[in-house]
């Protein structure tokens, strides 16, 4: 009986490239899209990823919209924040990395407008390798979020 063989793949995350934050466009997101695909078949891995640039914004090039593109498209997250919501937030040792929290969980968290399947199909054919699509976890979003409806 062989063995199993063994996959490389990559963590998912890439930098946005400069040029990519300074002419932000559609047409330029598929194309740095192409350039992180590309970069890893050239470099032999087997199950590549698209760098999560399809979650990139203008408004969060730091971050790549990490936590922003998620929140403002799911429902049951209100991104106004309060000066309430601030001091709450500072008062939960667990959260004291952030100064405020990206988000108030006030209702059922639900999908909202976001679609990640599109995300998905969108640069599907930038590529006839194995894909994986990676996105931002529950885990991570919990620790960002000041929760008033779960408790």
């Amino acid at each position: 009986m062989a063995e199993p063989e063994i996959l490389t793949t990559v963590v998912g995350s890439y930098p946005t490239p400069d040029w990519l934050k300074a002419y932000p466009s559609t047409p330029h997101l598929r194309d740095a899209t192409m350039v992180v695909l590309r970069t890893q078949e050239l470099a032999g891995i087997d199950v590549v990823a698209d760098g999560e640039l399809y979650r990139f914004d203008v408004n969060h090039p730091e971050t790549n919209g990490m936590i922003d593109y998620f929140i403002g498209q799911m429902g049951g997250i209100d991104t106004a924040i309060t000066a309430r919501d601030i001091a709450e937030f500072r008062r939960d040792e667990q959260l004291r990395y952030r100064r405020r929290p990206a988000g108030v969980v006030r209702s059922d968290i639900g999908p909202g407008t976001l679609n990640l399947a599109y995300d998905y199909e969108s640069f599907r054919d930038l590529t006839s390798s194995a894909l994986k699509f990676t996105s931002t976890g529950p885990h991570m979003l919990s620790k960002v979020l000041l929760d008033q409806h779960y408790g």
